[in-house]
């Protein structure tokens, strides 16, 4: 009889006791969920007043019922409601606030404040405190502690804590201490992982040790991860291959773990990021002298389109002028296949050329101009020059469009040239009384060729006489700085006049 009240007592108290060692608290943690919501009101209602009183009555009732979060975060705050009132409180607002939580006499809360300061300094104030911090666990503490982010399997570190010391612990890590604190799985497991972590030997080592435990993982992903950045610099279609084909044996393995074993297999999440990298698909482009450079990634083909204007193909107002379906003939396996393609002969200008898979898209701005323009300033007026773009041969005719804010004012038609040339009058004087020498501009074109832009009033030399009999020279070297005994590249530039 006295064995059955026994067991009756036992569950009748059971949900009392439960209760009272785990007080209901609201999303941030708190247990004084009605006067945290006095302080929210007021913060809402931009109070910085009544929001400080709110605090100051959560510190005094958190003080009585020992709530060493509500204590620590009201007077966290109560410093930043301070400070905003009045920035020169700054100081002297956080030093109340050390002193305040130094009073509290709470270890966990102590070294949560003072977890940015000396690694050596805070090891000895843990040994000092480890009975206390071994008999404490404030949860709050754990959860918002950014140092514990840093480890891979911190999801299902938080869960291994017994006490505030294995929290202060594990946020510090000094790697003797820990070493000799945890003899059994898995936390002792974490500790080797995490010196293990930088060399990939020791990951193998590892990996091997402990085969058959969801700890071996952390191992396992970071060598895929590592196979990855390797053949990034060499590897084959071939080899990017073989690797996903591991990582999604490594994927499969990994939800074979259930219970504690699943919460550390879950950390595990790399070789489904290195499987979303490699599927997917990508292009890059680049155009020089009317050739298209093609990088395509993971594409069988790509539809090339080129629009008039500089940013165009975004809407129907755009003009196509040409379109053309490009096959990749290689079809690699994340490895760019590089492609090549000579684009049609438009007339000079700026167009825009897209290149479409699906939703994958990149698209660049093609500016052709194949009439290299000069002009100079001398005693005769305005003098200009064309040549080709590449192979430098003068032009030998063009024909001048003067504009202003980029759209033409006036056209000069069978300009001839003989090196500098200068502009007849007509021309030269709507540079010669132009307003903003910025607004004003020329183009030389000759049939479809054109050259780009060129500013003539942005830059006059202050020597604007020619000298024919004086020779002159410039020297470029290949750097400004050399060591003893290097040899020195250089050309030499000379002109007369």
């Amino acid at each position: 009889m006295k064995r059955i009240l026994s067991i009756f007592l036992t569950l009748v108290l059971a949900p009392n006791l439960i209760n009272a060692a785990a007080p209901k608290t609201d999303s941030d943690g708190h247990v004084l969920i009605k006067l945290w919501q006095e302080y929210s009101k007021a913060e809402s209602a931009d109070k910085p007043a009544s929001a400080a009183t709110a605090l100051q009555k959560i510190k005094a009732e958190a003080k009585r019922g020992h709530y060493t979060w509500d204590y620590y975060d009201a007077a966290d705050k109560f410093v930043t409601v301070g400070t905003r009132g009045n920035w020169k409180l700054r100081d002297s607002l956080y030093k109340a606030f050390r002193a305040e939580i130094e009073a509290f006499g709470e270890p966990v809360a102590v070294f949560y404040m003072r977890r940015g300061e000396s690694s050596d300094e805070l090891l000895k104030y843990l040994e000092a405190t480890q009975k206390t911090l071994k008999a404490g666990s404030h949860s709050e503490f754990w959860k918002r502690d950014w140092r514990l982010s840093r480890y891979k399997f911190s999801q299902a570190l938080n869960s291994q804590f017994k006490s505030d010391w294995d929290y202060c612990l594990w946020s510090l890590f000094p790697e003797k201490t820990i070493a000799k604190e945890y003899k059994s799985y898995p936390m002792n497991a974490f500790v080797e992982y995490q010196l293990a972590r930088s060399d990939e030997k020791a990951l193998k080592a590892f990996a091997a040790k402990w085969n058959g435990k969801a700890a071996a993982l952390m191992a396992e992903e970071d060598l895929l991860q590592r196979r990855f950045n390797a053949l990034q610099e060499k590897g084959s279609s071939e080899d990017f291959k073989a690797l996903r084909a591991d990582c999604q044996a490594f994927i499969g393995k990994a939800k074979t773990f259930k219970g504690d074993e699943k919460k550390i297999a879950d950390c595990c999440n790399e070789a489904e990021l290195l499987i979303s990298e490699m599927d997917a698909p990508s292009i890059s482009m680049e155009i020089k002298r009317s050739r298209l450079s093609l990088s395509l990634r993971n594409l069988e083909f790509v539809n090339i389109q080129i629009y008039k204007g500089e940013n165009a193909g975004s809407d129907k107002k755009s003009e196509k002028l040409w379109e053309f379906l490009q096959r990749n003939p290689i079809c690699s396996y994340f490895t760019p296949d590089d492609l090549l393609l000579d684009l049609p002969d438009l007339p000079d200008g700026s167009y825009t050329v897209k290149c479409i898979n699906g939703k994958t898209e990149e698209s660049c701005t093609w500016e052709k101009y194949t009439i290299s323009a000069a002009s100079r300033w001398n005693e005769e007026g305005l003098g200009i020059w064309a040549t080709d773009y590449i192979s430098g041969k003068p032009l030998e005719k063009v024909d001048l469009e003067v504009l202003k804010d980029g759209k033409v004012y006036r056209s000069f038609k069978d300009i001839r040239l003989s090196g500098f040339t200068t502009l007849q009058k007509e021309a030269e004087v709507i540079f010669s009384n132009a307003d903003n020498k910025h607004s004003w501009s020329f183009r030389l074109r000759s049939g479809n060729r054109a050259s780009r832009l060129v500013y003539p009033l942005s830059y006059r030399s202050p020597d604007i006489s020619d000298r024919p009999e004086e020779m002159s020279c410039s020297i470029l070297t290949d750097r400004s700085a050399f060591q003893p005994e290097e040899t020195v590249y250089f050309k030499a530039i000379v002109w007369q006049g």
